[in-house]
């Protein structure tokens, strides 16, 4: 810039400095009588001749700012028509252009800020601003918990939940995780797969709220998840003790006792097993599988002992076994065959009939040696000697080594 054109700018400036003044003390004295449109308008031109006026710039948005909540609770917070909406669409975006201009004070642009949740109300403002408008509130105020709460909200609305988990991470950094969306929070971590993350919480969560069964519930939930299984059991039994009614977790507890029965089932600790699986269906009825399990359990471990069919000790074990599938319907060829199994132990063999009815008809290809044992057994034991005859008849010709069916004609003396 030459010296001539370097005076001229600056006469200019001054010129234009003045004029802001004078109009600055006009938009003073028209505020002070009431007329705050019109002092907005006068703050807004000395913004304009001045652009370093911070203070016009405010004074302008403040009154502004009033305008726009009165317009707003006129219109019960609906954009009823395209010029209204439009009106705050440019509200918002002065907001936004405010906020993020690093020339204004911190301060000054947090208050900025705050002057537009209103606007959030709105459910077309919060999807056309709502991201971005809370991410500069979260960035310019981290202590403000309600950006990131809102932003939870956005992005879970939005199936973006590894950015919701973000802003939840923060928040509970902040110990400012609370219990009211905690079906929210456990979706987000559970779509997120942030299983650590969802343990930290918890945890931390315990330590604000130590008598809330769900939360020593999920506790439970993400220490299983990550392996810790001791602990697992422990904090769902607290939760139980508290009393948990939440279904998620008693299920996710009988899943866990269940899988410790699976290891204690294949290391053949019959009874500590049969313990689990018990627990287990008692906290999961409805769950058929499980009963399965813990029928053909309770089978195994009495085939491996000593005890005779008939026996007094074994009785009590067989009869709880039938009663976890004796009331299903359709069974398989497979359950059927746990059923005979146990139903030579129990007290009244005879109520397991047709199980054997059952078996002659489905598949007679499929019968072995230890199947026509326990039929005929159950059969003979209500004296009916003709289905046990019958029985062995079909059985021997799907038995295949001769040995068996030798064997087999002998239960009947054919």
């Amino acid at each position: 810039m030459n010296q001539m054109a370097k005076m001229h700018y600056e006469k200019l400036s001054a010129k234009m400095q003045k004029q802001a003044k004078v109009l600055k003390l006009i938009a003073e004295i028209m505020e002070l009588n009431g007329l705050s449109k019109s002092a907005r308008n006068y703050y807004e031109a000395a913004a304009l001749q001045n652009p370093d006026d911070t203070e016009s710039i405010m004074k302008a948005f403040t009154l502004y700012t009033v305008e726009q909540k009165e317009l707003f609770e006129k219109n019960k917070g609906k954009l009823s028509s395209d010029q209204v909406r439009k009106t705050f669409y440019t509200f918002m975006n002065r907001i936004l252009e405010i906020s993020s201009n690093p020339k204004f004070d911190l301060k000054l642009r947090i208050k900025t800020m705050s002057t537009g949740e209103f606007l959030l109300a709105s459910n077309v403002i919060e999807e056309k601003f709502g991201l971005e408008y809370w991410k500069l509130y979260s960035n310019l105020d981290p202590s403000y918990q309600k950006p990131k709460e809102s932003l939870i909200a956005l992005y879970y609305k939005k199936a973006q939940y590894m950015n919701a988990m973000s802003y939840l991470k923060k928040l509970s950094d902040m110990n400012k995780l609370d219990l009211k969306n905690l079906d929210r929070t456990v979706e987000i971590i559970e779509k997120s797969s942030a299983h650590e993350d969802g343990l930290k919480m918890f945890q931390k969560l315990l330590n604000q709220n130590p008598k809330d069964s769900r939360v020593w519930g999920y506790l439970g939930i993400y220490q299983y998840k990550l392996g810790l299984e001791d602990q697992a059991q422990k904090s769902f039994q607290r939760s139980e003790s508290l009393g948990n009614k939440d279904t998620t977790i008693t299920k996710a507890h009988a899943r866990a006792l269940e899988n410790s029965g699976d290891k204690a089932s294949k290391n053949k600790n019959w009874i500590q097993a049969m313990s689990y699986y018990s627990a287990a269906t008692d906290k999961n009825p409805q769950s058929y599988s499980l009963r399965k399990k813990l029928a053909r359990l309770i089978a195994s471990y009495l085939k491996s002992t000593d005890l005779k069919p008939g026996s007094d000790a074994a009785k009590k074990d067989a009869d709880f076994a039938l009663s976890k599938v004796k009331s299903i319907q359709n069974k398989t060829f497979e359950d059927l065959g746990t059923i005979t199994n146990l139903a030579v132990y129990s007290s009244k063999p005879s109520l397991y009939q047709n199980a054997c009815d059952k078996i002659k008809f489905r598949r007679s290809t499929s019968i072995n040696l230890t199947l026509t044992e326990n039929c005929v057994y159950i059969y003979q034991s209500s004296k009916n000697t003709s289905k046990a005859r019958a029985f062995v008849t079909t059985a021997v010709k799907g038995l295949r080594s001769d040995s068996d069916k030798a064997a087999a004609r002998r239960l009947i003396q054919l």
